[in-house]
Parts: C-alpha cells; structure tokens; sequence
C-alpha cells in the first residue's frame, strides 16, 4: 500500500510542475520540460523532500529510482527514432546479403567488396554522438562480406598460383640441363652408389 502511495505521490509532483491541461503520459516531452532533457535522481528526490518536508522512506526512494530510470529510457530512445538510418549502413548490408548468397556464383566476390567499402563508410558515420545510426546494419554487412570475400581470395589465389607455374615454364637446373623440379633439387640424401 505504501508503495502504490509513493507512486501515486511522484506522479502527482511530476504534474504539479506542469500546466493544468498537461495529463500525464509515456511521452516524456509533455511530462518534462521542454528545456530539459532527463532529469535525475537527485533533482526529483530533493524536490518530493522539499515538498513533503521530511526524507523519503525506503519505498519512495526505490519509487523515485523506478520512475527516474523509465523517463529516462523513454528520452533516450526518443532521441534514438528521430536519428535516420544512414544509407550506406542499408548498401553495406544489402551487398553483404547478395554477396553471401551470390558466394559460388563468381559475383560474390564482387559484391563482398562494395560490401566491405560501404560497411567502413558507414560505421565512420554511425554512432551514439552522430547525426545517423545504422551501426549495427553496417558491422552486419562487414561480417557478411568479409566471408565472401575471404573466400573468393582463396579461390583467385589456388586459380591462380597453377597459371602463374604454367606461365614461369620449367626451372632450369644449374648444370643447364632442363628437368624440371626434380634436376633442380641435386641427388637425393642418404647416398647410394
């Protein structure tokens, strides 16, 4: 019961301070002030002390905390839906997506690239304290085509290396003669007659 009181009392001082017409609702940008943000712990515990005239007991103040914690959760993520998602966090991600899926086709590789660039991109233009988010969307299709493009290195590389030993044609022994790696090498270890 002291409880539902303490509860019943912060709500009341929350709309003391506010015009008579402002009800009480989860939109914090009524229930605050325009000027401030959030508010904390402090400033709401010493304003109920001044108002009720003595200290809070144990139920008000974990009531207060309560109340402090949802406001200010309900602030930050206001804050959080006004921002857009950059664009570059959309590319890197959908180039991620389509390279992962496109690995074996020979255009993964391809894709995985323009995935990596846009995921760098955007992550240097994500963030708490920037203008976009989409972090997330960025790492995502950093993850996703970053294995593609491992992959599609490994492949050029093993495609490769039999062409480039082709091309350097056979290795000549010091004597002049040709024999490939086999003359190159010299006589074999162990002896023998």
């Amino acid at each position: 019961m002291k409880l539902i009181y303490a509860l019943f009392l912060i709500l009341g001082l929350c709309s003391a301070n506010m015009p008579n017409k402002a009800p009480i609702v989860s939109d914090t940008s009524k229930v605050l002030p325009k000027e401030q943000k959030s508010i904390t712990y402090f400033e709401l515990k010493t304003a109920l002390e001044k108002q009720k005239g003595k200290k809070l007991n144990f139920t008000e103040r974990l009531a207060t905390k309560i109340l402090v914690r949802k406001l200010n959760k309900a602030t930050s993520s206001q804050k959080n839906k006004k921002k857009p998602i950059h664009p570059d966090s959309k590319m890197a991600f959908l180039f991620g997506l389509l390279a992962y899926l496109t690995l074996f086709l020979g255009v993964g590789f391809i894709l995985a690239i323009f995935a990596i660039i846009y995921g760098i991109r955007a992550i240097g233009k994500t963030g708490k304290k920037k203008a976009f988010r989409g972090r997330g969307l960025a790492i995502i299709g950093l993850i996703l085509g970053g294995f593609p493009f491992l992959i599609g290195l490994i492949l050029l590389i093993c495609l490769a290396m039999p062409a480039c030993l082709a091309a350097a044609g056979p290795v000549q022994a010091a004597d002049g003669a040709e024999g490939g790696l086999v003359a190159a090498r010299g006589p074999p270890l162990g002896g023998g007659g």
